[in-house]
């Protein structure tokens, strides 16, 4: 999730999957798949039909952080 860049693509704006299926040129089930581990360990939420980050979420968010994360 980190490495494709979901959570910098969360951080904009809430997002259906197709929505950050198309940003991140992935296929949607697999993202899908994606989602709802990401979800299971608190990272994001599921709104209607809209993904975003949960505050736990929000912390992977950031120029340090991130770019640090990623290197990790």
């Amino acid at each position: 999730a980190v490495e494709i860049g979901l959570f910098e693509v969360l951080g904009q704006e809430p997002r259906a999957a197709d929505e950050i299926a198309d940003h991140l040129h992935l296929h949607v089930g697999a993202l899908e798949r994606l989602l709802r581990l990401t979800a299971c360990l608190g990272l994001i939420e599921l709104k209607g039909d809209r993904w975003s980050l949960t505050s736990t979420g929000r912390l992977l968010v950031g120029e340090s952080f991130g770019s640090g994360l990623r290197a990790w």
